[in-house]
């Protein structure tokens, strides 16, 4: 008897010519390894195994059918981490006491000289 298999939301994006398998048969499809995101591929009904990721940054897997169905779940998340953005230097140099102060202000609040 045959099990339906279900890779990702679409089979044909990952390689898989059909989705009717034999128990025992080996299930072999691919999915995309982005650079810059971490990719996990899982399946509550088999254990996954992972094989290469080739020259075009697909990785490979596989699995044994077993007698049911099976769903493989893929979750890319973004590993991506923002850099902190420096603020464009909003200070000033008092000319009398070198302190650093506001741009906007007129007066040091340090030794009160005025500012330019």
């Amino acid at each position: 008897m045959k099990h339906k298999v279900q890779i990702g939301n679409d089979n044909k994006i990952h390689d898989l010519k059909k989705d009717l398998f034999e128990e025992g048969e080996i299930v072999s499809f691919t999915v995309m390894q982005p650079r810059d995101a971490s990719c996990k591929v899982t399946s509550e009904q088999v254990k996954i195994t992972f094989e290469k990721v080739d020259e075009k940054d697909k990785g490979y897997y596989s699995f044994i059918m077993p007698n049911q169905d099976v769903k493989v779940d893929i979750r890319i998340r973004s590993d991506m981490m923002a850099l902190p953005v420096s603020k464009p230097n909003q200070e000033k140099e008092c000319k009398n006491c070198h302190k650093m102060i506001d741009k906007t202000m007129k007066y040091c609040p340090n030794c009160g000289e005025k500012l330019n």
